[in-house]
């Protein structure tokens, strides 16, 4: 399935129906560093927040869409991400710690896991 990621600046209509879908809401794009949105035939199946933390930017909320689940959506835009960063992103954190399940995901991904056992950190430089 070719899933591309890309910054969602300026949400299209479709493309805030399709985050209402995905997050339940309108995610506040403003409160986000970068939304990053996983496109597949043109409409939003997925999507990701990525957030400052210091010198590195952390990935929250990742959410594919119900219906397009275990098929390899967040991998592909994890890896298309993680390829192409966005402009002033240098590194790349998560917290797994709520959802250790990820861990291969990631691992796969080239993720290390850098935090104490409580704080479930896995980074990409």
């Amino acid at each position: 399935m070719p899933v591309y990621a890309e910054v969602v600046l300026n949400p299209t209509e479709q493309d805030q129906k399709d985050l209402q879908l995905i997050y339940g809401e309108m995610p506040a794009i403003s409160e986000v560093g970068h939304l990053v949105g996983a496109r597949f035939n043109g409409r939003l199946v997925g999507a990701l927040k990525l957030v400052a933390q210091g010198d590195s930017h952390q990935i929250v909320d990742i959410n594919v869409r119900e219906v397009t689940r275990r098929r390899g959506v967040a991998r592909q835009v994890l890896l298309n991400l993680t390829r192409n960063l966005p402009q002033g992103v240098n590194a790349l954190s998560v917290d797994l710690s709520a959802n250790p399940e990820l861990e291969p995901l990631f691992t796969g991904l080239g993720f290390s896991f850098e935090g104490g056992l409580e704080a479930g950190l896995w980074q990409k430089a």
